[in-house]
């Protein structure tokens, strides 16, 4: 197998996260994702080993690095004033799927810029990476906040920061939604919304819910419906103006799909 890919990145990262079952390799420039943030716990979760390798760039602050650790990932700094700025971005999935390409995990590659990757099962190739990735690894460092002092993405940061924004003033939105859910006394995994939310971030949550249903927090979807109160449904939310440039196509189409049923 060998493709290109230069839509939907996140979505093929992720699939290949979820498909892992022993160890996860990945050696990136920036990292602030909460979306593959979230996978990674979760597979960290499942016993699946997983390795990043970062650079210390000061953008890498906004990685919940403490979670990941707590996790159980091992996670290491490439220093750019011991050795060369760190900007690969590739991941190796059970040293039998390698992707490779400019995407960074940020949200300005996701939702600003032209990218592509290369996905390929060629053993020879991946060989070869897990050679590169050995030796990068062999001069990390440690992570501490202290070293993320490049600032190479300093054009970027302003972007970031403006999706960031965004993304909170969604969280805060859903947050508020289930705080008035509560109040009208509906019922349903409450806990299980919150960790969803905590995990994956307020655009990931909703994604993941419409997809799958998760359990029994998509019952409240329905609760809500009888009690005509949809403005308080996730599904309602991110198709606001404000965030629909925040989700994939299909996620706003089922979104719409599943309010238009229920009208």
């Amino acid at each position: 197998m060998l493709r290109a890919s230069f839509h939907n990145i996140q979505t093929t990262i992720i699939e290949n996260i979820q498909k892992a079952s022993e160890e996860i390799k990945i050696a990136i420039a920036w990292f602030t994702n909460k979306e593959i943030f979230g996978e990674l716990i979760g597979q960290l979760d499942n016993k699946v080993k997983c390795t990043i390798l970062i650079s210390d760039d000061i953008i890498n602050k906004k990685l919940n690095v403490d979670t990941l650790l707590k996790h159980g990932c091992d996670i290491k700094i490439i220093s750019s004033k011991h050795e060369k700025f760190l900007h690969e971005k590739f991941a190796i999935f059970d040293n039998k799927i390698l992707l490779t390409g400019s995407y960074n995990y940020t949200y300005n590659a996701e939702y600003n810029n032209f990218e592509s990757i290369i996905i390929t099962d060629d053993s020879q190739l991946i060989q070869q990476y897990l050679i590169r990735f050995k030796n990068i690894y062999n001069s990390a460092i440690a992570f501490e906040q202290k070293v993320l002092t490049s600032n190479l993405s300093e054009g970027i940061i302003e972007s970031e920061n403006i999706l960031e924004q965004r993304e909170k003033d969604l969280k805060e939105e859903l947050l508020r939604s289930l705080e008035e859910c509560k109040k009208l006394n509906i019922k349903f995994d409450y806990t299980a919304a919150y960790d969803i939310l905590e995990r994956y971030g307020a655009i990931g949550a909703p994604k993941r819910i419409i997809a799958t249903g998760v359990n029994n927090v998509q019952s409240g979807f329905l609760k809500l419906a009888l009690a005509q109160r949809l403005d308080l449904t996730f599904e309602y939310i991110i198709t606001k103006e404000k965030y629909k440039s925040l989700f994939d196509e299909k996620t706003i189409k089922d979104a719409e799909k599943r309010l238009k049923s229920k009208k």
